[in-house]
């Protein structure tokens, strides 16, 4: 029974941690095409613009503004949702689900 369990418990750390560089995406790009700086300075949900995109860690990243591009570039780690932009109450539950811009 413990082999079992220590495979289960690997395979569940390694499943966690290959979402420390993979973030939620769809067609819409990172995070369904919001601003994900906006949330810092708006305080709110912005959609972010196709002219004001944004090539990082695989993935399209739009935003509202030009600077609010530049903030990215320079700090994306910070500006980055957590947990990859997944649910984070699902991640709390041992799964993944994607997450809703405006929540």
């Amino acid at each position: 029974m413990k082999p079992l369990l220590t495979i289960a418990f690997v395979l569940t750390c390694v499943g966690c941690t290959s979402l420390k560089h993979r973030t939620f995406s769809d067609e819409a790009g990172a995070i369904r095409g919001y601003d994900t700086v906006a949330y810092f300075k708006a305080g709110k949900p912005v959609k972010g613009k196709p002219e004001l995109a944004y090539k990082y860690n695989g993935t399209t990243w739009y935003f509202a503004n030009a600077e609010h591009r530049e903030l990215f570039k320079q700090n994306p780690g910070y500006y980055r949702p957590q947990y990859g932009g997944y649910c984070a109450f699902a991640m709390s539950r041992g799964f993944i689900a994607t997450s809703d811009p405006q929540a």
